[in-house]
């Protein structure tokens, strides 16, 4: 099934896994996942990613394209 258009883009933003393991509401049903599982997980659905980060936290934007 595809969810994107070939030309489409989207966005998932994340806060940093390490950040998130250190706050108290993550021990309720949260599943941390490392960031490469992440994009691993994108890219192996069939979609480029391109990593940004910002913020002090850091906050990570993965833009995803299909592959051409």
């Amino acid at each position: 099934m595809r969810v994107l258009a070939p030309s489409g883009r989207g966005v998932l933003g994340i806060a940093d896994p390490e950040w998130m393991a250190t706050q108290g509401f993550t021990k309720h049903h949260f599943t941390i996942r490392p960031l490469t599982d992440v994009v691993g997980a994108l890219e192996s659905g069939g979609l480029t990613v391109e990593h940004r980060t910002f913020g002090r936290m850091p906050y990570h934007l993965l833009v995803c394209s299909p592959i051409a």
